[in-house]
């Protein structure tokens, strides 16, 4: 049998893990500030980019191929690549920081940062 102590210890727990998941996804948005695109090849930053709304497609030659990088509506995603597997490609879009596109084969790095915040790693 559940008791009534089991069953506030349920809905404390099951608050705190939806906490976990609904918070970063509002905290790390751009608040009053625009967000920004950084476009790196076997970490050097090539280009750089305001998250505004605007439609911009990137070419970005990386370290064994190239990859075409689509800003569109406040939103990033690889749209074409030469690389082998494609994975990068699967990833698709994404819209707030510290989110991040990655294809290995060309070591190039899409990253968003909140232009008012530090970058940051992890969330505890």
């Amino acid at each position: 049998m559940i008791t009534l102590a089991d069953r506030i210890l349920i809905g404390i727990l099951v608050i705190a893990a939806l906490s976990g998941i609904i918070y970063p996804a509002f905290e790390f948005r751009a608040e009053g500030g625009v967000a920004q695109v950084i476009i790196s090849v076997d970490g050097k930053v090539v280009r750089t980019a305001k998250l505004d709304g605007h439609h911009e497609v990137i070419r970005v030659e990386g370290t064994d191929g190239y990859d075409v990088v689509e800003i569109f509506d406040n939103k990033v995603r690889i749209v074409e690549a030469d690389c082998p597997d494609k994975l990068c490609l699967k990833q698709g879009w994404i819209a707030w920081a510290p989110q991040q596109l990655v294809c290995l084969p060309n070591r190039v790095v899409v990253k968003i940062i909140n232009s008012l915040k530090s970058d940051v790693d992890a969330v505890i």
